[in-house]
Parts: C-alpha cells; sequence; structure tokens
C-alpha cells in the first residue's frame, strides 16, 4: 500500500488508495454496463471482491533489511553476545513500554469520535517502533546472531508498515483493510 499523506479527513484527493479503488469500480462497472447491459447485485458484488482482492488494497510495503543494514560484527565471544543482548534489551523495553494501546482499538475509537488525540496516541506506537528499528539497526550484531537479528528488525518493519496504514486510514479509509489484515499477521509474528 503506498502512503498517502493529507491535511484534513475532510477532504478527498485523488491520489488516496481510495480514490484509486473507486476509479477501479467505476471503471468495471462502466465496463460491464457497456452497450446497455444491466448489472446485477451479485455482478456488482463480483467486481467489488476481484477488485478488493488486488494486493495494492490488501498488502503493506515495509521495508526489508538484509545484513548490508545492519552493523555486523565477526565477534562471536561471550562478551560481545552478552553485550548485544543487554543493548537490545534494554532499547526494546524503553521502546515498548510506551505503547499502551492497540492501533486497531485506537483507529475505531477516531472512526467513531472523529477526536484528533486519538490519532496522536496512534503517532505514538509508529514512534516507538522505529525507534525500535533504529536500535535494530545500529546495535552491534555478532555474525552467529544475523539471521535471528534480522527476523526480528523485518518483524518490526511489517509492524511500523501495518501501523501506518492503520493511522492514514484516518484520512484514506480503504486503507484499513491492509493495515489491519497485516498488522494481525505481524502482531502475532513478534509475540512468538
Amino acid at each position: 500500500v503506498e502512503k498517502v499523506i493529507k491535511t484534513s479527513p475532510d477532504t478527498f484527493e485523488e491520489t488516496t488508495i481510495t480514490a484509486t479503488l473507486s476509479k477501479d469500480l467505476m471503471s468495471q462497472y462502466l465496463l460491464s454496463v457497456k452497450n446497455g447491459k444491466k448489472v446485477t447485485p451479485e455482478e456488482a458484488g463480483g467486481i467489488a471482491d476481484n477488485i478488493l482482492a488486488q494486493q495494492k488494497y490488501t498488502k503493506t510495503n515495509p521495508v526489508i533489511y538484509r545484513a548490508i543494514n545492519i552493523n555486523l560484527t565477526t565477534k562471536n565471544d561471550n562478551e560481545t553476545v552478552l553485550k548485544y543482548k543487554n543493548e537490545v534489551y534494554k532499547f526494546l523495553r524503553a521502546e515498548s513500554e510506551k505503547i499502551t494501546e492497540d492501533p486497531r482499538q485506537m483507529i475505531m475509537d477516531y472512526q467513531k469520535n472523529k477526536d484528533e488525540k486519538i490519532l496522536k496516541k496512534i503517532d505514538i506506537t509508529i514512534n516507538s517502533t522505529k525507534n525500535i528499528i533504529n536500535g535494530l539497526i545500529k546495535t552491534e550484531v555478532p555474525a552467529e546472531l544475523v539471521q535471528l537479528h534480522l527476523s526480528v528488525l523485518n518483524a518490526f518493519s511489517d509492524m511500523l508498515s501495518s501501523v501506518e496504514a492503520i493511522r492514514a486510514s484516518a484520512y484514506d479509509p480503504i486503507l484499513i483493510y491492509a493495515g489491519l489484515n497485516e498488522y494481525d499477521n505481524k502482531f502475532k509474528r513478534i509475540k512468538v
């Protein structure tokens, strides 16, 4: 899902994913009614199902990190591994303690109340997740832990992409599908 920045939830812009979805639905509908043919409710539902099944409406696009993106060391001694473990634990704990509410519930509350303060709470989750990602990138990673480290880093990247889509759905409603779907899948991956 592309990231869209909007200034107001009351403004409809042509660049949103929701606008793209509307255009796709309308063009498929118009193709179906070409030459005076009537579209049944079942056919209209089929058009909607086909369009909503496209990945651009159901998937987020997280950054994928590789070994080249992290701070590697060839050291594998106990001291290096312990230092790594302590550093990661320290920033993971500090940042995760800032995340006190579920983004899924917050966006539902926002949709119900249209209170901008609720969106600010989602920003706390986004910023903490970014801080975790930055910490994981900067931490010196022992060679034997590279694959595990990249798995954790990419899980947080997935989560960030999902939470950003949830946040953006306040201004681009169709993003809620990709954001919630991906968040549920990625959050389960991080909890394991």
